[in-house]
This record gives structure tokens, C-alpha cells and sequence, in this order.
């Protein structure tokens, strides 16, 4: 089974999809922070075979230096900040990558898709609200990415 890091700081939101993906036997890995995040794959990069990425993250007042306000619009577009510093080191290394946002901005998705995210990685909330549909994707992508069995 995979092994999934999650970046997002909405816990109540992430709770029944971790619930769900560990339950169907793949390990979930939660980081709150984008700090934590890029500790986790600097440290340990082969680990991962999916990143699983919040759009919007709060920037904590220690991260501004690494994710100025100006550059992430307030945390808003924080996810895509990441993305666009990770990408080639994730894709170097296969580890595939799925965006979840709230946001209904056409824009933010295009942004994604411009920095190199295919579009069937990019979904709202609120469009994968049902566990098993959710699931779903994830295991479509790491299938296709890790050729791991889900």
C-alpha cells in the first residue's frame, strides 16, 4: 500500500479521508505546517508516494521569511507557493501530487495547471466530500504514478 503525505491545516476536514485511506491499508502522514511539510520531504524524500496538497495554508508568523505574505496572498495561494518550490524534486523522485482547495477560483486551478499539475490532480473539497469517491482518486493516482495497489 502507499504511503501519503498530507499538507493541510484543516483537521476536521482531513479526519474521515485519513480515517478512510488507512483503513483501506495505506499510511497518512499529516503535516499542519508548510515548515513541517518541507522538513518532512527534505528528510525524507523517497518515503512518499503521493503529496497531498491544501491550497490554502496559514502561514505562521515563523514561516513569513520562507512564505512571504506577498508571495502566498496571505496563505491563499500558500499551496501553490509550495508546489511550484517542490515539483521538480517530486517529480524526480515519482512521488506523485493531488491539490484539494475550498476555493471555487477558476484561476487558482489554472495557476496549478501552468505550474505543471496535471488537471485530474486538482480537485475542490467539496467535490470528493464522499469518502469513497476520494479514495477513488487517490488510488487512481498513485496507481498510475507508483504503480502501487490500492
Amino acid at each position: 500500500m502507499a504511503t501519503v503525505l498530507w499538507i493541510d491545516n484543516d483537521r476536521v476536514y482531513l479526519w474521515p479521508r485519513v480515517a478512510r485511506l488507512e483503513a483501506e491499508g495505506h499510511q497518512v502522514v499529516r503535516a499542519y505546517t508548510l515548515s513541517d511539510a518541507s522538513a518532512r520531504l527534505e528528510s525524507e524524500l523517497d518515503r512518499w508516494d503521493l503529496v497531498i496538497i491544501d491550497v490554502m495554508m496559514n502561514v505562521r508568523e515563523e514561516e513569513e521569511k520562507e512564505f512571504p505574505p506577498s508571495e502566498t496572498d496571505s496563505g491563499h495561494r500558500a499551496g501553490l507557493v509550495f508546489y511550484e518550490r517542490w515539483r521538480d524534486r517530486l517529480e524526480q523522485a515519482d512521488i506523485g501530487v493531488a491539490v484539494l482547495t475550498i476555493r471555487q477560483d477558476e484561476g487558482i486551478m489554472r495557476d496549478f495547471i501552468r505550474a505543471g499539475l496535471p488537471e485530474d490532480r486538482f480537485r475542490r473539497k467539496l467535490d470528493v466530500a464522499d469518502t469513497r469517491l476520494f479514495s477513488e482518486w487517490v488510488c487512481g493516482i498513485i496507481g498510475r504514478d507508483n504503480h502501487v495497489a490500492c
